[in-house]
């Protein structure tokens, strides 16, 4: 089972704000998916369970959010640095993105904020996916105007312009789209962020992990580079595949 959070804060009075539209990416693909978000005390959130996985809004305010973790994970009965949830993706607003921006990470820090933390600290691990939005708006000039520090509360809890939501509520529906990618493709996904080109050196080693993980790499190099060993690069692989 896939768990999907998405963040923000409880109440009306903070619906299209910047911090939660984490929360307004989740609901909108639970409606897509012709489901609705319900009460459940035992992990404090509205939720729903669709196809086997797990979506989830925390009715709590945002740096409460890790309170969620408790339930959800209590099976699990070392919680230290090193364990893993590459089942958990936690959709959120990142004031250090401009809006537009949307971007998976694993093994991500909080960035200062407060529901990663949070949630962090009850966990203890930032080994999970995280799916950020970017909310720093963009100016005529095309540069990005980040509040000063004094400020960023009531940025991150004030709400978009017209202007900005309407390219927001594209930006969510690019963001749901990504929320499917993880619920179908996971290790898809793993590898597309884990998984690095081979270098020069690597193909002259056929055994190294990378030249393992790529077996297809160095077709690829002769290919383009058009070398006269194409022929002894496939018998070099068949060798070792076989």
């Amino acid at each position: 089972m896939k768990i999907i959070i998405g963040l923000g804060n409880k109440g009306s009075e903070y619906q299209k704000t910047r911090h939660n539209i984490g929360e307004y990416v989740v609901q909108a693909l639970v409606q897509e998916l012709g489901e609705t978000l319900s009460y459940d005390k035992y992990i404090l959130s509205n939720s729903v369970k669709i196809d086997g996985n797990l979506f989830v809004v925390p009715e709590l305010y945002m740096n409460e959010s890790g309170k969620v973790m408790d339930n959800l994970f209590k099976d699990i009965k070392i919680k230290d640095e090193n364990t893993v949830y590459d089942n958990l993706l936690v959709v959120r607003d990142d004031m250090d993105m401009p809006i537009g921006s949307v971007k998976f990470v694993f093994d991500s820090g909080s960035g200062g904020h407060n529901g990663i933390k949070d949630i962090e600290a009850h966990l203890r691990s930032k080994k999970y996916w995280q799916l950020k939005i970017g909310i720093l708006p963009v100016n005529e000039e095309g540069t990005t105007d980040k509040p000063v520090r004094d400020d960023i509360s009531d940025f991150v809890v004030g709400k978009f312009s017209k202007e900005e939501w309407e390219k927001m509520e594209e930006i969510a529906k690019k963001a749901v789209e990504k929320v499917k990618e993880f619920l179908g493709k996971l290790e898809t996904l793993q590898n597309k962020i884990t998984t690095k080109p081979c270098g020069l050196g690597d193909f002259w080693n056929l055994n190294s992990s990378c030249m393992k993980r790529n077996n297809f790499e160095v077709a690829i190099f002769f290919t383009k580079f058009e070398f006269p060993v194409l022929i002894s690069c496939y018998t070099l692989f068949f060798q070792r595949s076989h």
